[in-house]
């Protein structure tokens, strides 16, 4: 069976880099074979606790967006392939005779909310749902631009701008061993000094 990094208090801080950075969900399995599926619940529950261990608002909302982005290109990357599938054995039927199983195909469809209908037409439901489909990718640009957006009136630090900036402010390198768990400790330390830095200015 299948092992993932999926905790901010185990997974190693060079994993959630090449994960952040690169999108290398590879990076999250420790063992077993890959799955993407898997590998994003992992993902997601590690962000959810970075995003809540952190103590900054800016930091939480643009993780989420990231977050909403990738799972968003996933979901469309899984219905496409499962109306593609069903295309491929709706022609082996005309073709064979032989009656084919849609049930796994449709049932993965309709977990993201597209009401394929096997009671009607598979040709008809297949066009229909590839045509809503094509939400994803106006939701994605809308999201996109959202972050953008907010990076522009931001600091543009990548998650290596931070992992230097947190270096010279504790004064020392941080190891393989650091778990992004300890990483958000000296974050918030370096947070914290810079808002009450602020306020003394005040």
């Amino acid at each position: 069976m299948e092992k993932y990094w999926h905790n901010i208090e185990d997974c190693p801080l060079s994993v959630f880099r090449k994960v952040n950075l690169f999108n290398d969900y590879k990076a999250l399995l420790i063992s077993g074979e890959f799955d993407i599926d898997k590998a994003m619940e992992a993902w997601n529950n590690i962000y959810d606790e970075y995003s809540n261990e952190v103590k900054s608002d800016a930091v939480n909302v643009n993780f989420q967006i990231r977050k909403q982005i990738e799972v968003k290109k996933i979901e469309k990357e899984i219905v496409r392939n499962c109306i593609f599938i069903i295309c491929e054995l709706h022609k082996a039927e005309l073709l064979t005779g032989f009656t084919n199983d849609y049930d796994f195909f449709i049932f993965t469809i309709n977990k993201y909310g597209f009401g394929f209908d096997k009671t009607k037409p598979i040709a008809e439901e297949v066009q229909r749902v590839f045509a809503q489909s094509k939400s994803y990718d106006t939701q994605i640009k809308r999201d996109i631009k959202a972050l953008q957006a907010r990076e522009k009136t931001e600091s543009k630090y990548t998650i290596d701008d931070t992992i230097t900036t947190i270096e010279k402010f504790m004064g020392f390198q941080l190891n393989e061993q650091t778990t992004v768990k300890k990483f958000t400790s000296y974050l918030n330390a370096l947070i914290k000094f810079n808002s009450d830095a602020k306020s003394n200015k005040h």
